[in-house]
């Protein structure tokens, strides 16, 4: 159980300068930009205590201390969350305890890529694309994270092209039905639900469907999303 302590401070302390003084103790500042609005109430420093884990270039997962940890980072990160987590309090804080998780292009070694297009081609902004899958990713690896690999597969299916990620899900609550449709309707720890909800506007915005699978049998969330090919048929 964390054990949260909150402290009214006679001014606003200049966290930048803080963080300078000791890297090592404060390595992550989150400063928002935004203003008057509900999500612009917070600025992070997160204290680090040298606990952590790292993905190195040789495909081992270590801890900060050096020592090798066995299986993949994915199921690493997921055992030491598991292990960490607590049901928290109704405090509106934006976090539980602190955790900065920072996913680089090394996790793509992570995950089973199963590419299968051949010579077909979809017309496509990448940019919000890019934004639109590393969000369901990204959703994935936080919420009931399974044991296993994630699973992306893309494939041609009639006019259109799929993309189908499969993912290790122990536990789903509530329904598939309008994933993503429905921001803002369970807020927790400062998920809002907008990210998915963001993802869902740009895959449709590319005249693309987006769905959500759980099969309770085999532990496994799949979301699927379509996307026309250039030239229909």
């Amino acid at each position: 159980m964390v054990d949260i302590v909150l402290r009214e401070l006679a001014g606003v302390p200049d966290l930048l300068s803080l963080q300078r003084v000791d890297r090592a103790r404060y390595p992550l500042l989150l400063e928002s930009v935004a203003g008057g609005n509900a999500l612009s109430r917070w600025d992070l420093l997160l204290a680090a205590d040298g606990n952590g884990l790292r993905l190195d270039a040789d495909g081992t997962t270590r801890r900060l201390d050096g020592m090798s940890v066995d299986g993949d980072f994915l199921s690493a990160l997921d055992r030491d969350w598991l292990a960490a987590r607590s049901d928290g309090d109704a405090l509106e804080l934006p976090f539980r305890g602190g955790w900065a998780l920072y996913l680089g292009y090394e996790l793509a070694a992570q995950i089973e890529w199963n590419l299968s297009l051949g010579n077909d081609a979809i017309e496509i902004d990448p940019h919000l694309l890019q934004e639109a899958f590393v969000e369901i990713l990204r959703n994935a690896n936080t919420h009931d994270r399974g044991e296993g690999a994630f699973v992306f597969e893309v494939r041609r299916e009639g006019g259109s092209v799929e993309f189908r990620l499969t993912e290790p899900k122990t536990n789903l609550e509530g329904t598939t039905e309008d994933w993503g449709g429905r921001p803002l309707e369970r807020v927790r720890s400062g998920h809002y639900g907008l990210g998915l909800f963001r993802a869902r506007g740009i895959f449709e915005a590319h005249h693309g469907k987006y769905r959500v699978h759980f099969d309770p049998a085999a532990s496994v969330l799949e979301t699927i999303v379509t996307l026309p090919c250039s030239g229909g048929q």
